[in-house]
């Protein structure tokens, strides 16, 4: 109750500080050179901003319901568009920009034709074993197993299109593999990274463990939560899915219940109502679509279908991260990505959510009624802004 209080107060003074809305402008993301004849080149004066803006907004025209209902800032009608819900909407060029997304599961199709940038995990070849995988039924490589990995990347690049996919399988379809080493690698790099970045754009980290299958038995819970708790203090969010068996709270073996190491997610449909099998309670920080969205399949590099979970429901919430330490270069405290995503959350707008937990259903702020017009989002001053 007093992390809640604490985040409320965090919102309230940020939007107080914000002032009132103001227009929108559009400006180069990675100080490259664009040419729009119907923006101006130079921010006119803002009474709480005298930063110039780099990052660029641009109406996209087929995004998919997911998209929409993220960026709105409100609750819109989603109902048409078919079967993907596809429409219009305001959205970040680039966003997410030199963050690497670490994606811990069974394994991503890096070359499907949606992931503008997708590696695997130090660079191992896609022919090779992962050196996280320990049942030997799961085939070998790097590539997907069941497709879940791809679909979950796939998720993080519609939303954070100028992300890092990064493939780091640990297992597939009876046990994951070694979790709590893939973790400790990952945070092993991270801290490389914040030392010695490999580029000059790289920001930060976000992993998802969003792979519905427990741990294996003989790692432990306790090497597992150390693990999680050293990604935590090194600034690394390790989103997970709350489960999807309709419980409240969720069940004792959920990745949710290391928290405050994760942050745990649930899901809703695009009518704004909890998805039924969604878990719920207090430990659910966070609600995301995940009924019916689009992602990437397997069958091919153009393979597009249809699927639903909370698991589905995390790369969004993970992809909205990577936007914040894009934009502050956020790569050593958690607890000031996870305030960002609840400055820009839409509360109590979603149905059938437990009275026990807040329902705060994620937004880019993009549209947020109080976002300074240098800032792509409410709540921070856009001259401390690094994209």
């Amino acid at each position: 109750m007093k992390q809640i209080a604490l985040l409320c107060l965090l919102v309230v003074a940020s939007l107080a500080a914000a002032g009132s809305p103001g227009h929108v402008f559009k400006f180069d993301y990675w100080n490259e050179t664009i040419i729009d004849t119907d923006y101006p080149l130079e921010l006119p004066p803002h009474p709480n901003s005298t930063h110039q803006r780099r990052w660029l907004s641009y109406t996209h025209p087929v995004a998919t319901w997911p998209v929409r209902m993220v960026n709105a800032g409100k609750k819109i009608d989603l109902s048409g568009g078919g079967d993907p819900g596809y429409g219009p909407a305001e959205v970040v060029r680039n966003a997410g920009a030199g963050v690497n997304v670490y994606v811990l599961d069974c394994g991503v199709m890096i070359s499907h034709a949606t992931f503008g940038s997708a590696v695997n995990f130090k660079s191992v070849p896609t022919h090779q074993d992962s050196e996280y995988v320990v049942d030997p039924g799961i085939p070998s490589g790097m590539d997907d197993v069941t497709g879940h990995g791809t679909f979950v990347a796939s998720v993080v690049a519609d939303h954070a299109p100028g992300a890092k996919i990064v493939n780091v399988k640990i297992g597939g379809i009876t046990r994951s593999g070694y979790i709590d080493k893939a973790v400790m690698d990952v945070v092993a790099e991270h801290k490389l990274f914040q030392q010695h970045p490999p580029e000059r754009r790289w920001k930060g980290s976000v992993i998802i463990l969003s792979i519905d299958v427990p741990f294996d038995e003989d790692e432990g819970e306790e090497s597992l939560q150390s693990a999680l708790k050293a990604a935590w203090e090194a600034g690394i969010p390790v989103v997970v899915a709350a489960g999807n068996e309709g419980m409240v709270p969720p069940p004792s073996g959920s990745l949710c219940w290391f928290a405050p190491y994760t942050v745990c997610v649930g899901a809703v449909d695009r009518n704004y109502a909890m998805l039924k099998e969604s878990n719920q309670g207090r430990i659910v920080e966070f609600l995301a679509p995940g009924g019916d969205i689009p992602g990437a399949g397997t069958r091919d590099v153009w393979h597009v279908k249809q699927s639903s979970g909370t698991s589905l429901a995390v790369p969004v919430v993970a992809a909205l991260m990577a936007n914040v330490i894009s934009c502050e270069g956020i790569n050593n405290n958690v607890l000031d990505v996870k305030i960002r995503l609840v400055q820009q959350a839409l509360l109590f707008e979603v149905s059938g959510a437990d009275p026990s937990m807040l329902p705060s259903l994620v937004q880019t702020g993009l549209n947020h009624a109080y976002r300074d017009p240098g800032a792509p989002y409410a709540g921070v001053d856009p001259s401390f802004l690094t994209c």
